[in-house]
């Protein structure tokens, strides 16, 4: 009797390391390298500036961030704004309801002044100033600066 107790509870244990080997293998490997994030359709709204501006204008942010290359791509697009857009930037490190400064630029040369407008582009993340832990955790945040509000109109969170 004590003999097969022996033989089931080393049966047992080599079942659970076998399969724990293979759940973290996976985890470690084909999960985060191959682990593109998408977020579409983020607002961009003058309630989640701080201070809040109230604004009618508004914008969407679509990105998405492969960890394998390092690089985020994203889309804008605003309407309405209260004047005309002076600058469109990444900022952080920094959570929701606190500021940070500018980590990234956005080029918006050909909707300089324009109360609506899109944007393009992508960015590569270079874990000095550009940090995936910054990114990846939801301290980046996109910022609308306009002529009637320099320190911002309208800002997004990005939280995968």
């Amino acid at each position: 009797m004590n003999n097969s107790i022996l033989r089931f509870s080393t049966f047992i244990c080599l079942f659970v390391i076998f399969v724990v080997g293979i759940s973290c293998n996976k985890n470690e490997t084909d999960v985060f390298k191959n682990d593109v994030r998408v977020k579409s359709g983020i607002k961009i709204t003058g309630s989640e500036q701080v201070p809040v501006v109230n604004t009618a204008g508004e914008g969407r942010l679509d990105v998405s961030y492969d960890p394998v290359t390092k690089v985020l791509n994203y889309n804008i697009r605003w309407e309405i704004m209260t004047s005309g857009v002076v600058g469109i930037h990444f900022h952080g490190p920094a959570a929701r309801g606190a500021n940070a400064g500018v980590i990234h630029d956005i080029n918006i040369t050909d909707y300089i002044g324009s109360t609506n407008g899109m944007a393009t582009g992508k960015v590569t993340l270079n874990n000095t100033t550009l940090k995936e832990i910054d990114l990846l955790s939801g301290f980046w945040y996109i910022n609308i600066h306009t002529v009637n509000n320099r320190n911002g109109e309208s800002r997004a969170q990005i939280i995968f």
